[in-house]
């Protein structure tokens, strides 16, 4: 089985169970408590639905780059893990595909 982190309509990151996994919760646990209604938002597939995805796709102009920035955040966090080389690649996708939405851009 696997996962998928979709970013819009024709966007997404499809990736193996472990993958997913580790940077699905590496992103959740990277959310500001003030930030918990986009991470539920977010999350609501996987939460409540018990799908193997979580999606951005719905995210507006205001709540995606704060999906973006934690994202940032939860990959600069993962660094300092043992682990991170065996995901680093991952990151490193992941992060370009964010980078490229439109929505993005709209907080600069």
């Amino acid at each position: 089985m696997a996962g998928t982190i979709l970013i819009s309509d024709d966007q997404g990151l499809a990736i193996s169970t472990v993958e997913f996994d580790y940077l699905v919760e590496c992103i959740r646990g990277s959310f500001l408590p003030e930030d918990q209604s986009v991470a539920e938002l977010v999350y609501e597939p996987l939460d409540e639905g018990g799908m193997t995805f979580i999606s951005a796709v719905e995210l507006d102009e205001h709540s995606y780059p704060i999906f973006a920035e934690t994202v940032r955040r939860a990959c600069a966090t993962s660094r300092g893990a043992a682990s991170f080389s065996r995901f680093e690649a991952r990151w490193k996708e992941f992060l370009e595909i964010i980078e490229q939405d439109p929505r993005c851009k709209e907080k600069e």
